[in-house]
C-alpha cells in the first residue's frame, strides 16, 4: 500500500535499477508525481514519498517513463 485514506494513485513503475519507485497520486491541489527509495530483502519497505517540484502539469493517460 503507498497511501492511505482516499487518496488515488495511479502508473506505479519502478526505475531500471529497481531503486525507486514512482507514481501519480492526488491531493488536495490536483494531481502530482511522487517517488520513493525502495528497500527490498530482510524487512523490505519504501521511505516516505516524496512529491516532487514540476513546472507544467502531469498527464495521467500517458503513463509514466523514466529517462536520464
Amino acid at each position: 500500500m503507498l497511501v492511505r485514506g482516499n487518496a488515488f494513485v495511479s502508473h506505479p513503475t519502478f526505475s531500471p535499477d529497481g531503486k525507486y519507485l514512482a507514481y501519480i497520486g492526488s491531493t488536495d491541489d490536483g494531481f502530482h508525481l511522487f517517488i520513493a527509495k525502495v528497500h527490498l530483502g530482510k524487512g523490505a519497505h519504501i521511505d516516505t514519498p516524496q512529491m516532487v517540484n514540476r513546472v507544467g502539469t502531469i498527464d495521467s493517460d500517458s503513463g509514466l517513463a523514466w529517462g536520464h
